[in-house]
């Protein structure tokens, strides 16, 4: 088994399509990566995320300058994928969500 390990500003590396078995992203919240995400992870990947989020009880939809990721909105940015564990709990005056989410093969 071969690994390589990148650690780098996903905002600034250039990235090969299909080339990650497995994606961690942990703050902060910059959603030009999602898009990127989708297309650089192999079929059947994983992508794992922690990320600043609303809390249950808050309302209003999020803007692309918020840093908190709406409620189910991390679902809406990545349609490709399926979610294999989420777990949301609040941490201040903010929430927090974790994810890990795998690359539908089709």
């Amino acid at each position: 088994m071969n690994l390589s390990l990148i650690r780098a500003d996903a905002a600034d590396y250039s990235f090969e399509p299909a080339r990650f078995d497995l994606i961690v992203l942990f703050y902060p919240l910059d959603r030009r990566l999602f898009s990127l995400i989708v297309t650089v992870l192999k079929p059947g990947g994983l992508f794992l995320c922690k990320m600043r989020a609303q809390r249950d009880g808050d309302a209003g939809p999020m803007d692309q300058t918020d840093p908190l990721l709406g409620r189910n909105e991390l679902t809406a940015l990545l349609p490709e994928f399926v979610v294999l564990d989420q777990q949301q709990r609040p941490v201040g005056d903010h929430g927090v969500v974790e994810f890990v989410w795998e690359e539908s093969q089709g």
